[in-house]
């Protein structure tokens, strides 16, 4: 009779911890202050372990996620620090440190994922888009292609121009810029020497 109450004990107390873990689930805690950015379910809704619930931002220390070429990451390692520009009206740029490089490159895109800390009190907000300038050992700032500052369109916040074709129609190219020298600005990567492109007036 006590072996059988003994068991019983020890039922009851699987049963009791396994009703804590249940309750404790019901109750979700951030590690960080911040704000909810977006709800995944409503009330009422059934979910299962793993499911995302909400999306929270930590609006204290903001981070850029950049999917950068493998063949431009040389230069990059935890803590080097760089220049970011944002999708601001001012077109800031500020800086930013490496925080983490993801060991494995996307074998389709050829990219690898960097996240980038922005310096405190950087005047962006979660979501914005921002171009991060990588300097390339060994490439002269002459060598890369100079167009006018007024030639660059933003579709979608992206930097574009119009070049010409062969039968002189205008085609869009995504670009990617460096840095501004005055009312030109450098091509990292989009266009070719030769090529024409369309010029605001």
């Amino acid at each position: 009779q006590t072996q059988q109450a003994q068991s019983s004990i020890v039922t009851a107390r699987s049963r009791l911890q396994e009703i804590d873990a249940k309750l404790k689930d019901t109750k979700s805690v951030a590690p960080f202050d911040g704000y909810i950015t977006h709800k995944h379910v409503n009330q009422g809704d059934t979910v299962q372990p793993g499911q995302p619930l909400l999306s929270f931002a930590n609006m204290g220390q903001l981070q850029i996620q950049a999917d950068v070429p493998t063949r431009l990451s040389a230069p990059l390692h935890p803590g080097f620090t760089t220049k970011v520009r944002l999708d601001d009206q001012d077109r800031t740029v500020i800086l930013a440190r490496v925080a983490q490089i993801f060991p494995m490159a996307d074998p389709t895109r050829h990219t690898v994922r960097v996240k980038f800390d922005l310096q405190p009190g950087a005047p962006a907000k979660a979501g914005m888009y921002a171009e991060v300038l990588i300097p390339q050992p060994g490439v002269a700032q002459g060598e890369m292609p100079m167009i006018p500052v007024s030639s660059v369109v933003y579709r979608g916040g992206l930097p574009m121009v119009y070049v010409l074709d062969a039968e002189n129609q205008p085609r869009l190219h995504l670009l990617r810029l460096g840095e501004s020298f005055g009312d030109q600005v450098s091509v990292l990567t989009g266009l070719r020497g030769g090529e024409r492109i369309l010029v605001k007036p």
